[in-house]
């Protein structure tokens, strides 16, 4: 891995290679390469490339769009949905290849493309890939193409690699945050948030319907969140209700959607982790409105302060399942959720909006950023992924960060997961850590939930200006 952060290049410097006159062979199926192809799609339409045979068999993506058709000459085996109006016009070349040889690139489409379009892994430990679930005739293509212009599409959301923590760690990113909130533990992994058009979010990665787009909620990390396994019924026939659902359960339970445990400390009186800042990293252009931005609820981070002091003053617990925050909310079907911000924080939420023709929610607040840009949110302030509306990949790495604190004898613990962990006084996968007698991590992490500028040594004078300071 120490010579890949040479090799790598971005989106548009990969497809910059690609010239007039080029034969481009394209990974087919489900193993389509999105975000190269919506590179080169955007060089086309903006007129700065034309002429190229795109051969692409079960072609996943459209590249019959307006200010394609006359520049690029398609090559397909099946009528695809993105392509299939163009087909029937004759506007692609159609191949109806019948048999298929082993490593023989079927007649009709090019035998010696000059650029392949291919995914594969992330290199092992000696620089070799693999093609992943989707060989082919990847091989083949591969060994006669002139160039490989490779994309890894995982479908993970942890990358551990030094070219992506290094995009914090190497960064002018980790002197900011020294300065403006001190000493902190340095990510040793991230969450890699990537969202194809037309997709709800980078984590749960569900199809939307254009035409009937749903309404993203914001959320604060840290929490048990996603499905119920059991249903309303059979939580109202127990005797329990939905707000105390969990009451009893399994601290070593871990939430469907991002993997928080169901309580944090065996005690059950916290319900939700904590860090410090939410980083985020963006990779491509999302200046306009729609793209699956990272969004806001503007100003929120102190209501959500003062609810959590609010839950501390009447006994806790504190999040999920304490007072004023239900558990649990219910859906149709019988089914319950765990994850929502309760109606008694919501409604102390400040009235910030953001309207735009282009974006249908206009409670939340798209941080809108060029490649390049970084995002510097509180854990405190809720937020939410929204769906990609447009035709081109959303990509985000994040990193969550935490305060360094000294008594803590897990800072930097690879187990711990840091950079991705929302709860970082637990393992990773939710197994308990053995602290010292005279040190609650839970208990600090609920003194800081409810004073969060704490954590900013930095900001002191900026927030003494702007805020009260909150009661112990």
């Amino acid at each position: 891995m120490s010579g890949i952060g040479t090799k790598l290049v971005s989106i548009d410097d990969a497809v910059a290679t690609i010239l007039p006159g080029d034969v481009v062979h394209v990974a087919p199926y489900s193993t389509t390469p999105y975000s190269l192809c919506a590179g080169l799609k955007t060089r086309i339409q903006r007129g700065d490339l034309s002429h190229i045979r795109v051969d692409h068999p079960a072609s996943f993506f459209s590249w019959t769009d307006e200010g394609m058709i006359g520049a690029v000459e398609l090559h397909d085996n099946y009528a695809t949905p993105p392509n299939r109006a163009a087909c029937h016009a004759g506007e692609v070349e159609y191949l109806p290849v019948g048999i298929w040889q082993s490593y023989e690139i079927p007649a009709g489409f090019h035998q010696n493309p000059d650029v392949f379009l291919v995914p594969v892994s992330p290199p092992d430990e000696l620089g070799f890939c693999s093609f992943g679930h989707g060989v082919w005739l990847s091989k083949s293509v591969a060994q006669r193409a002139k160039r490989i212009i490779n994309e890894n599409p995982q479908t993970i959301v942890h990358g551990d690699d030094d070219a992506i923590n290094g995009l914090y760690n190497d960064s002018i990113l980790a002197a900011v945050l020294e300065e403006a909130m001190g000493a902190h533990t340095r990510p040793i992994n991230a969450q890699v948030a990537v969202t194809m058009p037309n997709y709800a979010d980078a984590v749960v990665r569900t199809r939307i319907d254009v035409d009937n787009v749903y309404a993203p909620a914001a959320h604060v990390d840290g929490g048990w969140a996603g499905l119920c396994p059991v249903k309303q019924s059979e939580i109202l026939a127990s005797g329990q209700s939905l707000h105390t659902w969990g009451t009893d359960g399994d601290p070593q339970s871990m939430g469907p959607a991002g993997h928080a445990p169901l309580w944090q400390n065996r005690e059950r009186t916290v319900a939700i982790g904590s860090y410090t800042a939410l980083v985020g990293v963006c990779l491509n252009d999302q200046t306009r409105p729609g793209k699956g931005q990272f969004s806001v609820r503007r100003g929120a981070h102190e209501a959500v302060e003062a609810f959590f002091r609010v839950q501390r003053d009447a006994g806790g617990p504190i999040g999920g399942g304490g007072p004023l925050w239900p558990r649990l909310t219910s859906a149709e079907d019988d089914r319950a959720y765990a994850g929502m911000m309760p109606r008694a924080m919501i409604d102390t939420y400040p009235d910030t909006r953001f309207e735009d023709e282009e974006w249908p929610w206009p409670e939340l607040t798209p941080v809108l950023m060029a490649e390049g840009d970084a995002v510097v949110a509180l854990h405190a302030l809720p937020h939410t992924a929204t769906p990609n509306l447009s035709d081109d990949p959303r990509m985000n790495v994040f990193f969550r960060i935490r305060r360094h604190r000294t008594e803590n004898p897990y800072e930097g613990d690879p187990r711990i997961g840091w950079g991705v962990s929302d709860h970082p006084d637990r393992a990773l996968n939710g197994d308990f850590l053995a602290y010292p007698n005279n040190y609650d991590p839970y208990q600090t992490s609920v003194d800081k939930m409810c004073d969060h500028w704490s954590e900013w040594s930095g900001m002191g004078d900026i927030v003494s200006e702007i805020r009260p300071i909150p009661a112990a």
